[in-house]
């Protein structure tokens, strides 16, 4: 695959603190034709977002410097980045108002421990519907 080639590949931002949940969605997700970006905390996560714009972040709630809600809220409040579906991730869904992903784009919650088959299918939906808008063939 050329540089260009792989330029064109739309990316895939994941952040979580736990080495072993990025690794794990890193190697399943690289079937799907993607670039992927990695973070391990929420702060990382915000400023490589903003500079690669990615098709869609896969984010974990419990993150140092800056949790998932505050990393969806920032989002939000940048044109740029405000559309970018978002994924989130959590051992801890009853901590997590839906008020506080009012006016987000948080698409999804996914309860740890989640189904890497599940994670996985909404993952190819989302990068399905994007490469659509951007009139790309699967």
């Amino acid at each position: 695959m050329t540089g260009a080639e792989t330029n064109s590949l739309p990316t895939v931002l994941i952040a979580d603190d736990e080495h072993h949940i990025r690794f794990m969605l890193e190697w399943k997700l690289k079937s799907h034709d993607v670039n992927i970006l990695t973070a391990a905390d929420g702060r990382t996560a915000l400023s490589l977002a903003k500079k690669h714009l990615p098709a869609l972040i896969i984010s974990d709630y419990q993150m140092p410097y800056l949790d998932g809600v505050g990393l969806v809220k920032s989002l939000a409040e940048d044109p740029n980045t405000a559309e970018i579906p978002v994924i989130l991730l959590t051992a801890l869904e009853h901590r997590i108002s839906r008020a506080d992903l009012v006016d987000t784009s948080v698409e999804h919650i996914l309860r740890k421990p989640f189904r890497p088959s599940e994670l996985l299918e909404l993952a190819a939906d989302y990068l399905q519907a994007y490469r659509g808008r951007r009139g790309e063939v699967a």
